[in-house]
């Protein structure tokens, strides 16, 4: 994760643009600009945070009485609701004193998906061979990035299905594939013409045993 998203920060923006034909050659060239505040980040933990959310949540949940003479707290105990709450709130409040929510600092990189949604990423936190999914929650489509010459350049995974009649190789989004029913049964039509179906289906295998080694003779 970035470090800068829960992290306290003020970002500023010069009021003039930078001269692009004879912009200042040091850090302390830009400093030297009048800046303007145009909003405040309030850090805040990310993991109390959680913690908060599944207290809160678990709160919800009805407790099942062990025997007949058990009490049923429909809601829990109240006072430690009342507690969580309390903390929750003051993690809210204290929130509220910024003005804008950062995703982080720092370049990013952009490219369209097959569903049409841009996707976003962090350059620091992308790496060679790192593989993500698409930011749309309804696509299933999974991507994976290279790392060349300095830039990046995404790859959809997939798995080829082989067509029964022809042999070509039709390529499906991995996601979708794994995600699949089992019980289910997925039809798909080749450049050939013929319909092709496919499922899971459970095989029994013999692991390879590995070969061993000669003795040497020394």
């Amino acid at each position: 994760m970035d470090e800068t998203i829960a992290s306290s920060l003020t970002r500023s923006m010069s009021e003039k643009p930078v001269d692009k034909a004879n912009p200042p050659e040091t850090a302390s060239g830009y400093q030297k600009q009048n800046f303007v505040e145009i909003g405040n980040q309030v850090g805040f933990d990310p993991k109390r945070m959680g913690k908060l959310w599944q207290a809160l949540s678990s709160f919800l949940h009805v407790s099942l009485p062990e025997s007949k003479s058990d009490k049923v707290e429909t809601y829990g105990e109240i006072r430690k609701i009342s507690n969580k709450i309390g903390e929750a709130l003051s993690e809210l409040k204290n929130l509220q004193n910024g003005t804008m929510v950062s995703s982080g600092i720092g370049s990013q990189v952009e490219f369209d998906c097959y569903c049409g949604r841009r996707n976003k990423r962090k350059e620091k936190l992308l790496s060679d061979g790192k593989i993500f999914n698409c930011v749309n929650p309804s696509c299933k489509e999974r991507w994976r990035a290279h790392l060349n010459e300095g830039s990046f350049e995404f790859e959809s995974v997939t798995i080829g299905v082989k067509c029964e009649s022809c042999g070509d190789e039709t390529l499906f989004p991995e996601r979708w594939l794994l995600e699949m029913d089992r019980k289910g049964i997925a039809d798909f039509d080749c450049k050939c013409g013929h319909k092709n179906y496919v499922r899971w289906q459970l095989v029994q295998v013999k692991p390879v045993m590995p070969t061993e080694m000669p003795l040497s003779d020394s």
